[in-house]
């Protein structure tokens, strides 16, 4: 088969997307003493510490802030603690 024949027309003026993921946890609008909870049940409760955990890390590298996380019984809460 021809390339030429599958090939898609030129477009003008399209817009990119962004780079990157969008966002799943408001790391950036919390304040100080401020929380957010994850809801899970307590069998997913590793892999999720472990993936918050990280998520956590990252944001306080971006913005300088400093998180904390607990299980709270129904999920895990991340607190913006600096």
């Amino acid at each position: 088969m021809n390339w030429a024949a599958k090939q898609e027309p030129i477009e003008d003026n399209i817009p990119m997307p962004p780079i990157g993921r969008p966002r799943c946890y408001p790391w950036q609008e919390l304040q100080v003493g401020q929380s957010f909870l994850v809801r899970c049940p307590k069998v997913e409760y590793c892999r999720l510490i472990g993936s918050l955990t990280s998520c956590a890390n990252n944001a306080s590298k971006r913005s300088g802030f400093k998180y904390a996380l607990r299980w709270v019984g129904n999920g895990v809460r991340a607190w913006r603690i600096a």
